[in-house]
């Protein structure tokens, strides 16, 4: 009996990681989809390293958008600035030109470049 109780708890803690996990990615990409600046940036901070390549079409949406935050925690970043700085830490590759609150064409062929040769975007 006891170990039937065991096996009912760890099924229940992995069912809830797993719900935790797809809840998680859901909220990202509801963040990253929104029209609203902050919770774009808000998106993208969540956005580390290369296990979050799943999200990276999602980044080169809009990605020409220079509005800039004057929420306290991403003051005075662009939603370009935001989303060239996630492909940064997802890519652990540095770009090209100094990533800034202006679009710079060339950042952002560079990190499309490398989303699809790894496969993680279509062309």
């Amino acid at each position: 009996m006891k170990t039937y109780f065991n096996f009912q708890w760890t099924f229940l803690i992995i069912l809830t990681l797993f719900s935790c996990i797809k809840n998680d990615k859901d909220k990202i990409i509801e963040l990253l989809n929104s029209d609203d600046k902050t919770k774009i940036m808000k998106g993208c901070s969540q956005l580390k390293s290369e296990k979050d390549t799943i999200f990276i079409k999602y980044l080169f949406k809009d990605i020409t958008d220079e509005r800039i935050s004057h929420d306290a925690e991403f003051y005075g970043i662009s939603v370009y600035q935001a989303k060239i700085g996630a492909l940064k830490r997802i890519s652990g590759l540095p770009s090209p030109n100094k990533n800034t609150y202006e679009f710079d064409s060339l950042n952002t062929a560079f990190y499309k470049k490398w989303a699809i040769n790894k496969g993680y975007l279509k062309e």
